[in-house]
């Protein structure tokens, strides 16, 4: 009798309007590597999520990408949440360990690794704009990878609290010594840590229980603090911020999409020895980014985040380093 073919695992996304952009992506990967994966995207409301998780685990569904606004609701509904994405505060990735579900948030590995494509993060003076969701995914990871940050935004407090924060995490002090595995990700290699030995494995520097981090300040509050030794406190409203202090400047705010058109950065202050990302996507080129190329500032645009936070999933999701460049291929038509 002639068995049956095997079935394809199960991968996809939760969000209120369905978007074809990440299954382009993980399917593109999926043929790259001949797995036997298929992606869907599904469309919910928040009144179906808890039920969305309970299919998630009764059909054996192994992963879902998780878009806004789902990214709070969703944690208590989970069985284990990774120490980053509980720090960040919110989660981006569920990855179905044998019914148990863990969250993970892949943001601040989708900052991280599209800066270090173009700089070395450790010791770099970083400059970030913004202090909401997508903000404290980079602010995060940035600081895990050794950055001095300065973090500016309109409400000043928001940026001192998320400072704050930072400097309390107990994923960013230097005094935890864990015990961990090498992992080699897509040429780059991170230590690993545990939730539990199957759940954890491969789990980068940037979603790890044990971190280095650099040093955190504020501007537009009249709090400072520096990792390892206290820094100079001091106010600085948006206005008055001097571009040239820094080696990376990152755009998190929304200033830039395609419903708040604008620069959020003095251009003409920049020079061609600093390094400027983008986080926002839509448009791939906002005037940051053009103005950045006219001026001849390095910049990354938001797709390089874009891509490498799916490229984590597919590897949380399959065990296999992401092939980046067909994934990449398949994103580029939606970016134009």
């Amino acid at each position: 009798m002639a068995q049956n073919p095997p079935l394809d695992t199960l991968c996809g996304s939760l969000s209120l309007h369905a978007s074809p952009v990440g299954a382009a992506m993980h399917h593109a990967g999926y043929r790259a590597l001949g797995l036997a994966y298929h992606y869907h995207p599904f469309s919910i409301v928040e009144a179906q999520l808890a039920s969305a998780l309970s299919g998630m685990r009764a059909l054996g569904i192994r992963g879902l990408g998780i878009s806004m606004p789902f990214k709070l609701s969703v944690m208590p509904l989970l069985d284990a949440i990774d120490p980053l994405a509980q720090a960040i505060g919110a989660v981006n990735t569920i990855v179905n360990q044998g019914g148990r579900l863990i969250g993970h948030n892949t943001d601040a590995y989708g900052a991280v690794t599209a800066l270090a494509e173009r700089t070395t993060l450790s010791g770099a003076r970083v400059l970030l704009l913004g202090a909401g969701g997508a903000a404290r995914a980079v602010a995060f990871g940035v600081v895990e990878a050794g950055s001095r940050l300065t973090i500016a935004n309109r409400d000043a407090a928001k940026a001192a609290e998320l400072a704050s924060q930072l400097m309390r995490s107990e994923l960013l002090t230097t005094s935890q010594a864990r015990k961990s595995d090498l992992a080699t990700e897509s040429g780059r290699t991170f230590k690993s840590a545990q939730l539990t030995q199957a759940e954890r494995s491969g789990v980068p520097k940037a979603e790890r229980g044990e971190a280095r981090g650099g040093g955190v300040s504020t501007h537009g509050d009249e709090t400072q603090a520096e990792h390892g030794a206290r820094g100079e406190a001091r106010s600085l409203p948006l206005a008055a911020l001097k571009v040239s202090d820094y080696d990376v400047l990152v755009n998190a705010t929304s200033v830039g999409m395609d419903a708040t058109p604008g620069c959020p950065l003095a251009v003409d202050e920049l020079s061609p020895s600093q390094l400027v990302m983008d986080i926002v996507y839509k448009p791939l080129r906002t005037e940051l980014v053009a103005a950045c190329e006219a001026r001849g500032v390095p910049v990354i645009h938001g797709g390089r985040m874009l891509l490498h936070q799916a490229a984590r999933q597919f590897q949380l999701y399959t065990g296999q380093a992401a092939p980046l460049t067909a994934m990449d291929a398949a994103l580029s038509p939606f970016l134009t």
